[in-house]
Formats: structure tokens, sequence, C-alpha cells
């Protein structure tokens, strides 16, 4: 799906009273692949599941929750609705969020947001803390790519990663190839559901080739100071091509960074971090192994 069809042009109506007209925009027709900004919080596409969507005139009703696993054994969770009470939150009739869009500029979308966000974090399985906050004209954000590629997958992805896949990776400035288990590893893939056409993907990997003082990471996130923090996104997949049972292409959303470390950071000081360089993820494609190892 073509990123600039969901798009509309600005739909300047005059809305007048009291001798004062003002115009709306039209809400976009879906918000798939959005980061969302609310109140300054940003929440990204590999961590939302978007449950309703109901676009109508300058306005949207949306229900979003949000999972971010933060550790191995900790994970947050944001629910975004016009729940009331907690009860409510996952009930079997739950309420949307209502959205009133006031303006556009570019890829983002700017209004303000009236219901309630339910925010929770489990350790070891156990809840740990909830929190319901009303929200009332508070304002949001809906920050689409700046470019023209799927944000909507046409085909679901592989279920799971295993050691021997191979990554091969396009940016805004070159192509370069992972294996896993070789030269980089694999910490968390996660389908998103319920279609399994988009992907969030963490990877550990090995320092520039040649260059050993300068690490690698990949992120969703385009602040440095972001990344290196348990709160850093995840890059996106959308998934677009299956040529085979074992090969499978698709957009990707992020950065590759390169940073140096401070060598003379020592165990009791914040680490200093300097960044080399800052590439734009486009593309992928994923080589499963012939045989599983």
């Amino acid at each position: 799906m073509n990123l600039l069809s969901l798009l509309p042009l600005p739909v300047i109506t005059a809305v007048c009273g009291a001798g004062v007209c003002a115009a709306y925009i039209e809400a976009p027709g879906s918000i798939n692949g959005a980061t969302i900004n609310l109140d300054g919080e940003l929440y990204y596409p590999s961590n939302i599941t978007i449950e309703r969507y109901e676009p109508w005139k300058n306005t949207a009703r949306m229900i979003i929750r949000y999972h971010k696993r933060l550790m191995p054994r900790i994970h947050l969770s944001d629910s975004l609705t016009g729940s009331t009470t907690i009860e409510e939150v996952y009930g079997e009739k739950v309420k949307p969020a209502f959205v009133t869009f006031t303006g556009q500029k570019g890829n983002i979308y700017s209004g303000t947001v009236a219901g309630s966000m339910f925010s929770h974090y489990n350790y070891r399985g156990e809840e740990e803390q909830k929190r319901l906050a009303m929200l009332e004209d508070k304002k949001i954000e809906f920050i689409f790519p700046d470019d023209n590629r799927p944000v909507t997958g046409s085909t679901k992805g592989p279920k799971t990663l295993k050691e021997g896949a191979i990554l091969q990776i396009q940016t805004d400035k070159r192509a370069f190839s992972y294996k896993i288990g070789s030269n980089c590893m694999l910490l968390y893939y996660f389908l998103k559901y319920p279609d399994e056409k988009e992907a969030g993907i963490v990877l550990d990997l090995d320092k520039q080739p040649g260059k050993p003082d300068i690490s690698l990471c990949l992120s969703a996130s385009d602040t440095f100071e972001e990344v290196m923090t348990m709160f850093d996104p995840e890059p996106y997949i959308v998934f677009t091509k299956k040529s085979s049972d074992k090969i499978y292409e698709g957009a990707f959303f992020g950065y590759l960074y390169g940073y140096t470390t401070d060598p003379e950071t020592n165990d009791a000081q914040e680490p200093n971090y300097t960044v080399i360089f800052r590439e734009k993820l486009l593309s992928i494609k994923i080589i499963l192994p012939l045989i599983s190892q």
C-alpha cells in the first residue's frame, strides 16, 4: 500500500460561528506506520497495535495498545481508549478515545485527544503498577514516514528467525549483510498480531568491519540519547514479498548508528558516546537457512 494514497490533501472547510471562521483538516484514512507523539511521549509502530481506527471528517475514534519489552522480564503496556475505569480498559465493549485533527504539515498530522491512558508494567509475569490517567484535549501527533514506502504489510513474515538466517539490509548509504550466529546475535524478533505482516527486531551487531573501535546498532529512534536507554524502540519491518518459503523481503524503518565509546569511561561513570554516522534503513531481505540449525 502506498503511503501517499493514505495521506489526503488538507480539506479546508469554513466553520463559522460568532463571525469567526476556522478550517479543519480531514483525518488520515489510516494511521498505519505512524509514530504517535502523545503530549511529548513517543510511541513507535513496532510496539503499537491499532485495535480500532474510525476516521470521520476531521475526527477519529481509536483504540491503541502499546507493548514494550524493557528488559527480558520487564514489560510495559499502555492502552489509549475512552475508558473511565481500569476495569473498562480490557472489557468486551471498550470505549474509543476521540481525536480531533487540527493541522497537517507535511507528513505530520496534529490534533487533540480526549480519553484515557492506562499504563502498567509486569515484572516476571506479575503486575507491579497500574495507573489510569484521564486525557482532556491533550496534544497528539501522528508522524508518518517521510517517503512513499509501504506502511502496511502484504504478506506474512517468517514465524521465527534462527541461527544461520541471512539478513541483507539496504540503507540510504550502502548495502550490507549479517548472518545470525556469525556476525550478529538475534535478541528479539516478534511478529505483530493479528495479521503477522509487520515485525520488530532487535539485533546485537558486531563492530564495524575493519574499524574495531566503532560499534553498530539499529534503532527506530532518530535521537541517539534515546537509543542508549531501555526505552530504545525497535526497527520496524513491513513485509511486502515472499519469494519462497525461505526468502522474505520488506521495507525496513529505522536507523543504523555507528558510534564510539570513550576509552577512559569506567564502571562508575556514565558511558560517553560519540556518534560517527547515522544511516536511514530502507529495506531488508531475510533468507532462512535451508536446514534448521
